[in-house]
């Protein structure tokens, strides 16, 4: 009976020590970030251990963990966990439930490896050595790694509006009590930045003809890869007009921190209506944000030549002026002195029928200061001769 015992307690011991190295040996080993942006090819932009990423608010990342495996255990169940202090912080599950945690599973429409629906956690990675496998819980997952055997396992995740800004997060597998994986030390760390990548500092719409002019300007660009314009009419659903994929004119500068003026030209904006424009950005990580609007009333095509009288008038330093043509053709606008000589050539070219604005800053076609007096703004077409008085007074 004692010999039974003994023997017992001898097969018990290796049952538990055995348990308890296999669960040690069990590793969270090397990770990438990844971009969202539906590319195998440069999805990656951090490659090995202990390498921090920026991220900002409002877009999709993912995270590749490669699980290591010495001794065979069949479906451990473990969560994705992050923390803002490794050492006491308190770790948290990553669910999709993004109303209190700093971080959220965002199911990626880029997944090409499996089908997305509402209730997945992600889908994973079919890496060289093992499988991967598609999770299907959002709280937990179960998952088998042979011996001598690694697999890997990727998050799509979001920042949520409880992040804050500037501070370094860390993320870890654990296990349903809460443990870490502990064959590897380190683990993925990033950190939030909650700044938009530009700081727009101007955003207008100006119609000129048929066409609506957009100039936009940045204070300053970060990561910047170019912009997307959107329009919408008279409160109707929004569509992409433009993008930095198709015109070079509306690719990023990268890093800049000096003002860059743009400018586009929207030859298809409807006549008579309300017409409403977004500015969006995106950055080299794919993300999208809005970061400017405007709205502007398009006249329709005039029936007849029109001189508006200028406005500001008085004027200083500078006026408007504002003009309508009722037919396509050669259009020239010159600012005259009392005597009748021409101070400044505004326009002289072809203009398409439609109205225009212009401003004149006060200065002669040398770009020379004009003294303060009265002025004139003559329009000359082949079917109209109109003349507007301005007084300048500094």
């Amino acid at each position: 009976m004692k010999l039974l015992q003994i023997f017992t307690f001898v097969v018990l011991f290796f049952l538990l020590t055995g348990e308890i190295f296999a669960k040690a040996t069990h590793g969270q080993g090397n990770y990438r970030w990844r971009n969202d942006n539906g590319s195998e090819i440069t999805a990656t932009w951090l490659e090995g251990e202990n390498l921090a990423i920026n991220i900002g608010p409002g877009y999709n990342f993912r995270l590749r963990v490669e699980l290591y495996n010495v001794i065979e255990i069949i479906n451990p169940t473990l969560k994705l966990y992050y923390t803002d202090d490794r050492i006491e912080g308190e770790w948290i599950a990553i669910t999709t439930d993004g109303s209190s945690n700093a971080f959220k599973l965002a199911l990626s429409s880029n997944f090409t490896d499996g089908d997305a629906v509402t209730d997945q956690l992600t889908n994973t990675y079919d890496c060289p050595h093992e499988g991967g496998q598609m999770i299907e819980s959002t709280s937990s997952f179960t998952i088998s790694v042979s011996t001598d055997n690694t697999k890997e396992i990727e998050w799509c995740l979001q920042a949520t509006g409880n992040a804050e800004h500037g501070t370094t997060y860390y993320m870890e597998l654990r296990d349903s009590d809460n443990n870490p994986l502990d064959r590897y030390m380190s683990v993925p760390t990033l950190t939030y930045d909650q700044a938009l990548p530009v700081d727009l500092a101007a955003f207008t719409a100006t119609q000129q003809g048929k066409n609506v002019l957009l100039n936009w300007t940045t204070a300053s660009e970060f990561d910047n890869l170019g912009f997307i314009l959107e329009r919408r009419v008279n409160q109707a659903d929004w569509k992409t007009i433009v993008s930095y994929q198709t015109d070079a004119a509306l690719q990023g500068k990268g890093n800049a921190t000096t003002n860059t003026r743009y400018t586009y030209t929207d030859t298809r904006a409807p006549q008579n209506a309300t017409c409403e424009y977004r500015l969006c950005d995106v950055d080299i990580h794919g993300a999208v944000a809005q970061i400017g609007s405007t709205q502007l009333n398009i006249a329709a095509i005039p029936t007849a030549y029109s001189l508006e009288p200028a406005y500001p008038n008085p004027f200083n330093p500078s006026t408007n002026i504002r003009f309508h043509l009722a037919q396509d053709g050669l259009v020239k606008l010159t600012v005259l002195d009392m005597l009748g000589r021409a101070v400044k050539t505004i326009d002289n070219t072809w203009l398409p029928a439609g109205s225009y604005t212009r401003t004149w800053n006060a200065v002669n076609d040398n770009n020379q200061t004009v003294p303060s007096g009265v002025y004139f703004i003559r329009l000359e077409t082949a079917n109209a001769n109109l003349v507007q008085k301005a007084v300048l007074i500094r």
